[in-house]
């Protein structure tokens, strides 16, 4: 057995570099423990983990801020042998631990630190790499590796997708998945329930359908919703964590380790299959307390000024499935007062190009000849939401209509008219189906507003708006 003491430094023998260089058709058996983990460092680990034969055994620590939904359905894409323990909880698991057992020698990686890109490669920090000689110390590594196993299989709780759907419920790890949007109870939380009578007509409860997100990577967005994650949802089930069982040792086919095969579950021939994960807006509805904020602070918070080019779009793309996308995240322009503009909200060509299934509508659109021109038009059904107040309006009439030769797109609705938005504020635009649409108008002084903000991540071709797809 050979124990090396590694630094990492100035982005030399990183932790990546060991990792990945296991990932190679020769390797038989993987374990990897793992404690804080985030999307980026468990986009690495991945990278590892694609295409990669080896058995597979992993154990995570998760908590509310930084486990998603998507992480945990991807990784039991890998293997079933997959193992979680619940750091929201006073005891938190704290431990890093990579082997990677080939026919003839093992390398085990002892690790401190939240599991992160920048703590795999560029981070100053020392790790522990020991070398077992599997003929001379196999004794030794069947301990270590018994240890290990034994150790996680009685105290933490084997994930499933049905585990999943429960954490989710219980916003023990952070999702975007959420239940039914009555868009009053926003205006209910401000305690305006009976002004919101006054100023709009009565809407009965509806739930919303869902939205598929398909691949979307929410982890690239690098949200931190800091206390936000601590709020109290309600939902109507209710599930219980129930303690691990130890069950009764009973004999099992070992291998030539004599490590019992059960520490493998046998995967499953067929791919490991995972339903689109659904928004559902009521869980979005945080603590929408008003928050009083002068138009300087808001000013002077803003990034301005930031150029954009063709290749930073097309980076920013990468991050997710454009043709899954069923969100538009857009900071505003100022509201016109006059004229025909006061009934439409403009999103650029290039946007529409970029995610042409959002818009799918306006392949079999009619085109309609006007004094002004011609037009493509497509009749919608559109909700519009004021959050700033908690009115719903229905447009079963609305439009989504490009002049011929005009640089953007529009939403056209009536609806609009009486909805009052300033710059910078956001319209969360949602394709509910092929013919609905939904648009959420999100003004700058409500908490919620920090959250669709950090989604805003490119900026307008010639403006210094931001916006989002998700």
């Amino acid at each position: 057995m050979k124990i090396e003491l590694k630094v990492q430094k100035d982005s030399v023998s990183t932790l990546k570099e060991e990792i990945l260089s296991h990932s190679n058709s020769k390797l038989k058996k993987i374990y990897v423990t793992a404690s804080d983990v985030k999307e980026s460092g468990y986009d690495i680990v991945e990278e590892c983990l694609i295409d990669l034969k080896a058995r597979k055994f992993i154990a995570l620590g998760i908590d509310k801020k930084n486990t998603t939904r998507k992480m945990l359905e991807n990784v039991l894409k890998y293997t079933k042998n997959v193992y979680i323990w619940d750091n929201n909880a006073d005891v938190e698991f704290n431990a890093n631990v990579f082997v990677f057992e080939y026919e003839d020698e093992a390398f085990v990686y002892l690790v401190q630190g939240g599991l992160t890109d920048s703590m795999l490669e560029t981070d100053l920090s020392m790790y522990t790499k020991v070398t077992y000689d599997l003929v001379k110390d196999k004794k030794e590594y069947e301990e270590y590796i018994d240890t290990l196993t034994k150790e996680i299989k009685d105290s933490f709780v084997k994930l499933t997708k049905e585990y999943i759907d429960m954490l989710a419920e219980q916003k023990l790890i952070f999702t975007t998945k959420q239940y039914m949007h009555v868009v009053p109870s926003i205006a209910e939380l401000l305690g305006k329930k009976d002004e919101v009578a006054e100023k709009a007509e009565t809407v009965e409860p509806q739930k919303l359908p869902k939205i598929e997100l398909g691949d979307m990577d929410l982890g690239s967005f690098e949200i931190d919703l800091g206390d936000m994650a601590n709020v109290d949802v309600e939902v109507e089930a209710e599930y219980v964590i129930q303690e691990p069982k130890q069950e009764v040792a009973e004999e099992v086919e070992t291998d030539a380790f004599g490590l019992d095969e059960e520490t493998f579950e046998q995967d499953d021939e067929e791919d490991y299959v995972i339903s689109d994960e659904a928004i559902d807006m009521e869980a979005l509805v945080l603590e929408s307390k008003v928050v009083k904020i002068d138009k300087e602070t808001i000013e002077s918070g803003k990034k301005k000024g930031k150029k954009e080019d063709k290749e930073a779009e097309k980076q920013a793309s990468k991050k997710i499935n454009l043709d899954k996308v069923s969100n538009i995240i857009m900071e505003l322009a100022s509201k016109p007062t006059k004229g025909k503009d006061v009934n439409k909200i403009k999103i650029p060509n290039y946007i529409k190009d970029m995610i042409p299934n959002f818009f799918e509508i306006m392949e079999d659109a009619l085109v309609r000849k006007t004094d002004d021109g011609e037009y493509k038009e497509a009749v919608i059904k559109l909700e519009v939401i004021d959050v700033n107040n908690g009115t719903k309006h229905v447009d079963a009439e609305a439009k989504i209509r490009q002049k011929v030769g005009q640089t953007y797109i529009e939403f056209e609705t009536d609806k609009l008219i009486d909805v009052a938005y300033e710059e910078l504020d956001i319209a969360r635009v949602i394709k509910l189906a092929k013919d609905s649409y939904h648009i959420e108008i999100i003004p700058q002084g409500i908490e919620e507003y920090s959250l669709w903000d950090k989604l805003c991540t490119n900026s307008f071709r010639g403006s210094n708006r931001q916006y989002g797809l998700m």
